[in-house]
C-alpha cells in the first residue's frame, strides 16, 4: 500500500530536525575545543650574576664584565655574555659565548708552552684588568693548570670536546671587534706541550688535527673564567 503524501512530509520533517541537531552538536563540540597550547620557549636572555647557585644550569647565559665588542669604541664597552659550561655547588665555569679577539698565541715563533705564551699573559693581565671591576675580580677563581694558576684562560682539547657535547658550546662566532682584527674560522686551544704550534678548533665545535704556528694572528680567542658565587 502506498504511503500518503502527509506521511512523507512528516518523515522529511523528522530527517531535517535530525540534521539540525547534528549540526548544533558539532558546532558546540568545536566551540568547546581549546587550541593546543605550545610549550613556552626557554628564555635565553642573559641574566646578571647573582649569589644563588640554583639560579643557573649548564647552558644558561650570564652577563658578567664588559669588553669592546661592536667595534664602536665611542659607544662604550658591551656586557660580556658567558655560557655556564660546568657547575660545582656555588662554583661556575663560564665560557664566553663569542670569541672576543683575534690574536697570536705568542709573539715570537719559538717553542713555547701555555705557561710562557703571550696570550696567557694578555688574558690574565690586560683582559682581566680592562673587563672587570674590583668587586667583580673578587669573584674570579685562580684555576691551576700544571704548576701555574690562571684567572682567565682558554679551553684545551679535552675540555673543548667535553663542553661542546655537554654544554652545547660548539657553535660560536666572532664579535665585530674580533672580526676587525682578523676574520677566521678557527680558535686557539691551550696546550702544556712545548711546541712552535698550538692546537685549534673550529667555530662550529670541531677539533682540527694539525696545530697552527703560534705567531698566526688570525685565530680567535674564546676566554674562560671560573667564578665563586659564595663571594658575592
Amino acid at each position: 500500500m502506498k504511503k500518503s503524501v502527509p506521511q512523507r512530509g512528516f518523515e522529511k520533517l523528522i530527517a531535517l530536525m535530525l540534521v539540525m541537531v547534528l549540526c548544533v552538536t558539532s558546532v558546540a563540540a568545536l566551540a568547546g575545543c581549546k587550541k593546543k597550547e605550545l610549550a613556552p620557549e626557554k628564555d635565553m636572555t642573559p641574566v646578571k650574576l647573582s649569589a644563588d647557585p640554583s639560579s643557573y644550569n649548564v647552558g644558561d647565559e650570564i652577563e658578567f664584565g664588559k669588553f669592546e665588542q661592536n667595534n664602536e669604541p665611542d659607544s662604550g664597552r658591551e656586557p660580556i655574555v658567558w655560557v655556564v659550561a660546568e657547575k660545582d655547588g656555588a662554583k661556575l665555569t663560564l665560557v664566553s659565548k663569542y670569541c672576543l679577539v683575534s690574536m697570536s698565541y705568542h709573539t715570537v715563533q719559538t717553542e713555547v708552552t701555555w705557561a710562557d705564551c703571550s696570550l696567557r699573559k694578555w688574558l690574565n693581565e690586560d683582559f682581566i684588568n680592562s673587563s672587570f671591576s674590583e668587586p667583580e675580580k673578587k669573584l674570579l677563581m685562580n684555576v691551576k693548570h700544571g704548576a701555574i694558576f690562571d684567572s682567565a684562560y682558554i679551553l684545551d682539547e679535552e675540555s673543548f670536546e667535553t663542553y661542546v657535547k655537554e654544554a652545547s658550546l660548539g657553535e660560536t662566532s666572532l664579535t665585530e671587534f674580533a672580526k676587525g682584527q682578523g676574520d677566521t674560522h678557527y680558535l686557539w686551544l691551550r696546550s702544556d706541550e712545548k711546541s712552535q704550534a698550538a692546537p685549534r678548533g673550529t667555530l662550529s665545535g670541531e677539533l682540527v688535527e694539525d696545530g697552527d704556528p703560534i705567531v698566526n694572528q688570525l685565530l680567535a680567542v674564546r676566554p674562560v673564567i671560573n667564578v665563586d658565587l659564595s663571594e658575592i
